[in-house]
């Protein structure tokens, strides 16, 4: 049996952790492909419309390993013209797509498979569709999105790393095949993707293969993505060591795993972490990514291509390990199964080419030929063409084993060599000759015939001058000095290659040197200065053949200072008494030093006059109210100097220092006293004067106190209750400000305010008299109260809510046992409504208390009898209202019995039907559904992989010991199919399932997906009522919905055929048409015909309502057979035909 494999899981934000929906149904497309065959030696694939490097089939013969015995390309050609039907589907702009299980969807990983069939097969025309797909759809980092619907529309965000180093690997063989000519160049188009696997897709410092560009790295990694074969082939083609290293990464995580986990054989994990061990990031796999299952199945398969492309000896040893496990511990290819917990344990049961191929490609390298004989005929025979990874997978592997999925250039051969670009100094000429200091332009051409110029680097022998990345490629050397050059110009292209110019020598000489020139044009010859001086010395100075370096001042022989620039002058300060000879030293660029003529100046000293001090403000004897706030005031001078400060004084207290006229001090916050105020002036020297004294006095101020006044509510207002109270005062401070506004009721305290406007809304006032007061406290903590205002809420009475049963309708009628879903309106005009209550008689339903809208409520199991409903509606203070009631009655289900005869059902009704598991899925989308001519069960997407599907609004009476044939009419699901069914006799429905009698009847035989009838016979446990039981199996949980199918449902006892040999003789021909044995008519459920005969014989019944209509029709009845009609069908008249034997009769059936 093969299996079709749900789609590999990528793992991002929200694949794992978020729910596993974002799927819909889809409508299935197919692309009709037409392939045209051509026999020479064997038949090929006529698609080579470009000319190409390696036709294809290549045949190759790999440099390593051992290659099948009873290889055929043609099975690779087969396999891909079988693919290619069932899985490519054309869009629009030459685009082409690969189906995913879901066809209405794409994932990334099959168009990197596609693109690798595409290029190794040269349908160069499908793989540009492919690629151009690909690009349309890629996220911000170069990446393809991993899940797309149909042509175009993300449905799953960010890449997944398989599909990038495939596509990759796969533009690498486009390459080789079709270099870069067309409208894609594929080199750079590689070396570009490549790139962005290496930036987001391997973890920084580890070398660790991320599993996608969002997540992952050491914590989280997938084995089967890593392909070490491709990244030593990445490493060739972006000469680029960093992908050897990533190579040598996988072995190092694999033999983690295996050891870690004690694998049997080459058994990796679906995920893991870097250190081999299970990874808590994996919990949203099944069995938390720790089995060798879907994912894991495609290791063995990419390890062997690392060994016959480069027969790397890590590569060697796990694939004998892998083929080992299967020819020694499973015993051959043909034992293989889908999944294995690591141990070597067997966790499926299905053999499929995913798990089979990659084993035989593991099998290359196990040294047993017949033993990889046996796998490829293995192989060759599984028909997966209807399983999306299976036929793809497997035709990637049968290109491997035929040689057709080789290293490109040949079996050994690497990809094309890198071509070095070509460069040149166009200047200097060679030869050239220049003065010191020079300034030398050097200009380069460059070019990368296959590529781009990465960069030009300009030396001085082995000395990097400068680096251009871009043309034109120059660069100004300044400043040389004299000397002897050889200049190069170095090119690097984009993939590394370097080239070097051929030299060009220079010469740079020197020119003699010519002394500068200098003067001091500032102080003149014998200046006199008095102490203490400050003295400006400025100079002049020239150079004729260069610049100044420098002009340094001396006094005789020491330096005073040194200045680089012009104009070149120094302010010598503080200069002490005395006699100084002056001189300037002018330097030039190349060293030459001049010096001034001396010029000399005498400093002598002076005596100092002290300074001038007098307060200004305040006046002698001036009065202040405290807190007061006095500016004080100075005059200040120093005839010979400058004044360095002036300080401000109460009594001894220094008050303020200023060292800057005007002079000024503005002292605040004075307490009441008397003080006597100075000023004391210090000039340049030191010298200290202090002013002649000022007296003031301070005396303090009574506060005045705050006025308030309440301005709302008015005096005698009056509300109702719950009252929304707006509360307002004016509150002023004569002589400060105001620092709070409190609000009372009586002596509580409502609210405080500390700026205007002065307010506070008092709500949800209770019924009562209020006295309402502001008081308000100034700045000085004065305090004054506002007269009373007087206030009266007054309580409203309360309006009752109202409620109306809305459904069900009055003297509605059910049948046992009743699902009866109760609605109500309620509301309340003054406030809100508590609970809605629903009762029956005065017995409050359990579960019913809804305590907001929408009311409502479903009585489940309601047995047989008369109620009277109603709903109370209690609201936010306590006041009920019951609805008026609502009667209905509540009627027991027909109870079939077969007797001697079969009970039927052509069409079963799907209100008669639930469904039932130990998950809910009840509650998100499984359930019964009628359609014209049949029952629907549908069971949602992801939920359980067993289903119960009861008839609990039909109950059958059996007799213990005696045997029932049921039979039943079953269409599968195409998609999903059901993999077992069991039919079973339900005493009672449970909140998971069934309550049989006895152990359900597994249905025998294939479950197709088209109506096909089947039989099973039941054997009563004991005497009673039961209710026809279904349970549907499927194989894991469904990816999509799954809709089967039930009609023509027959009830039959043991007794029934043995009874008609024991019915007297029918009457004669002539009078068989009008003995009909007819059931109630009218009837309210379902009635019976009969048609006595003498012997049995097929009857064909049309039922058909009073427009034509025909609403039930069978074949397959017989005579002397207890027919059941008009269950399921509306009330009202019906026209019955029967034909059986060459008579034919009419008859009228009511149903009320």
């Amino acid at each position: 049996m093969n299996n079709i494999r749900s789609p590999s899981t990528v793992f991002n934000k929200w694949n794992m952790i978020l729910n596993p929906t974002n799927r819909s149904s889809f409508m299935k497309k197919r692309l009709l492909s037409a392939f045209i065959f051509v026999s020479l030696v064997f038949t090929t694939v006529c698609h080579q419309t470009v000319a190409q490097t390696q036709p294809f089939p290549a045949n190759k013969t790999y440099s390593y390993g051992t290659m099948p015995g009873n290889k055929n390309s043609q099975d690779a050609i087969n396999n891909y013209n079988t693919w290619k039907t069932n899985y490519v589907e054309a869009c629009s702009n030459g685009r082409f797509r690969v189906k995913f299980d879901n066809r209405s969807q794409t994932v990334s990983e099959g168009i990197a498979y596609g693109m690798l069939l595409a290029a190794y097969s040269g349908d160069r025309t499908l793989f540009d569709g492919l690629w151009n797909y690909y690009k349309d759809n890629r996220n911000g980092n170069g990446v393809m999105n991993w899940k797309i619907n149909g042509c175009s529309g993300t449905a799953g965000a960010n890449g997944a790393t398989d599909s990038e180093v495939d596509a990759a690997m796969a533009l690498i063989v486009a390459d080789y095949q079709w270099s870069t000519s067309g409208s894609i160049n594929y080199k750079n188009d590689a070396k570009a993707l490549i790139t962005a696997i290496k930036n987001f897709e391997v973890e920084s410092g580890s070398y660790v293969l991320k599993p996608g560009d969002q997540f992952g790295g050491s914590s989280l990694t997938n084995p089967s993505y890593f392909a070490p074969g491709y990244f030593r082939t990445f490493a060739t083609y972006m000469n680029d060591t960093f992908w050897n290293n990533v190579a040598d990464k996988c072995y190092v995580v694999i033999n983690n795993n295996l050891s870690v986990n004690n694998a049997a054989g080459g058994l990796v994990s679906d995920w893991c972490t870097a250190s081999g061990s299970y990874s808590s990031a994996a919990g949203g796999y099944a069995n938390g990514g720790r089995n060798y299952s879907y994912d894991a199945a495609r290791t063995p398969w990419r390890i062997a291509v690392d060994y016959v492309w480069y027969g790397n000896a890590s590569a060697k040893t796990y694939s004998k390990k892998s083929s080992d496990f299967v020819r020694v511990n499973l015993g051959g290819s043909q034992n293989v199964k889908d999944g294995y917990s690591q141990n070597g344990s067997a966790v499926s049961n299905y053999h499929n080419s995913t798990f089979v191929g990659a084993f035989a490609a593991a099998a290359m390298a196990g040294e047993n030929q017949s033993h990889l004989d046996n796998s490829y005929s293995d192989l060759k025979g599984i028909n997966d063409a209807n399983s999306y990874f299976n036929q793809t997978l497997k035709t990637l592997y049968l290109f491997l084993l035929t040689g057709n999925f080789y290293l490109p250039g040949s079996g050994t051969v690497v990809p094309p060599v890198n071509a070095a670009p070509t460069v040149s100094l166009t200047a200097p000429s060679n030869n050239a000759a220049f003065n010191a200091p020079a300034s030398v332009t050097l200009t380069a051409n460059a070019a990368d015939a296959d590529g781009t110029i990465a960069k030009v680097e300009f030396f001085n022998g082995s000395t990097l001058l400068n680096t251009d990345a871009s043309a034109p490629y120059s660069f100004n050397w300044t400043n040389v000095a004299a000397g002897n050059y050889t200049i190069t110009a170095k090119a690097t292209d984009n993939a590394g290659a370097v080239t070097t110019s051929a030299a060009v020598s220079i010469t740079v000489t020197a020119a003699a040197n010519a002394a500068p020139t200098v003067s001091l044009t500032a102080p003149s010859n014998n200046a006199a200065f008095n102490v203490p001086a400050s003295v400006t010395l400025t100079a002049n100075a020239a150079d004729a053949d260069g610049t100044i370096a420098k002009v340094e001042f001396f006094n005789g022989s020491t330096l005073l200072n040194t200045d680089a620039s012009a104009p070149y002058s120094f302010t010598w300060t503080g200069v002490a008494a005395g006699s100084y000879t002056i001189t300037a030293k002018a330097t030039d660029n190349a060293g030459a030093v001049t010096t001034s003529a001396a010029v000399s100046i005498t400093v002598t000293a002076a005596a100092n006059a002290a300074p001038t001090v007098s307060l200004t403000a305040p006046s002698n004897n001036a009065a202040f109210t405290a807190p007061a706030s006095v500016t004080l005031t100075a005059n200040a001078a120093d005839a010979d100097g400058t004044i360095a400060k002036v300080e401000f004084f109460n009594g001894s207290t220094l008050l303020s220092t200023d060292a800057s006229a005007p002079y000024s001090f503005n002292w605040t916050g004075v307490a009441a006293g008397n003080y006597t105020i100075t000023a004391k002036a210090t000039d340049n020297t030191g010298a200290v004067t202090t002013s002649a004294i000022v007296s003031i006095t301070v005396t303090a101020a009574a506060n005045v106190a705050p006025t308030v006044s309440l301005t709302a509510p008015s005096n005698n207002a009056a509300f109702t209750a719950p009252a929304s109270v707006t509360l307002t005062a004016n509150a002023a401070d004569a002589d400060g400000t105001i620092a709070k506004v409190e609000f009372f009721n009586g002596s509580t305290l409502l609210s405080t305010d500390a700026s205007a406007p002065y307010s506070f809304t008092w709500t949800n006032v209770a019924a009562g008299n209020y006295t309402i007061t502001a008081k308000a406290t100034d700045n000085a903590g004065a305090v004054t109260t506002s007269a009373t205002v007087s206030i009266t809420v007054t309580a409203a009475a309360n309006a009752a809510p109202t409620v109306s049963l809305t459904a069900p309708t009055n003297n509605a009628a059910f049948t046992a046992p009743a699902s009866v879903t109760l609605t109500a309106n309620a509301a309340d005009a003054d406030g809100t409504i508590a609970k809605v209550e629903f009762f029956n008689g005065s017995t409050l339903l359990t579960g019913s208390v809804n305590t907001s809208a929408p009311y409502t409520f479903t009585w489940t199991g309601v047995a047989a009898g008369s109620y009277t409903i109603t709903a109370r509606a209690t609201d936010n203070t306590g006041a009920v209202t019951t609805s008026a009631a609502v009667s209905i009655t509540v009627t027991a289900a027909p109870i079939e019995n077969p007797g001697n005869d079969c009970i039927t059902e052509a069409v079963p009704v799907a209100a008669q039907w639930v469904v039932r598991n130990s998950w809910t899925d009840q509650n998100m989308g499984s359930k019964a559904v009628s359609t014209a001519d049949a029952l629907n069960i549908k069971h949602r997407q992801w939920g359980n992989p067993e289903l119960w599907a009861i008839e609990t609004g039909k109950a059958i009476s059996v007799v213990s010991g005696q045997s029932y044939t049921v039979s039943f009419d079953f269409k599968n699901d195409a998609q999903t199919p059901v993999t077992s069914l069991e039919i079973g006799f339900a005493t009672a429905e449970a909140w998971n399932g069934a309550t049989l009698d006895q152990p359900a009847v597994t249905v025998s035989g294939s479950i197709p997906a088209s109506f096909t009838t089947k039989t099973v016979t039941i054997t009563a446990a004991a005497t009673g009522t039961i209710y026809l039981a279904y349970k549907l199996k499927l194989n894991g949980q469904p990816n999509n919905e799954v809709n089967v199918f039930i009609k023509n449902i027959s009830v039959c006892s043991s007794a029934a055929a043995s009874s008609s040999a024991a019915r007297p003789a029918a009457p004669a021909a002539s009078n068989e048409v009008n003995d009909l044995l007819m059931g109630a008519n009218p009837f309210a459920d379902q009635t019976t015909v009969e048609i006595p005969y003498a012997s049995t014989t097929s009857v064909h019944l049309i039922m058909r309502d009073m427009n034509g209509l025909t609403v039930w029709e069978s074949y397959s009845l017989q005579t002397n057979q207890k027919i059941y009609l008009g269950s399921g069908l509306p009330i009202g008249t019906y026209l019955v035909t029967v034909s059986y034997d060459g008579n034919s009769k009419t008859f009228r059936l009511l149903k009320y």
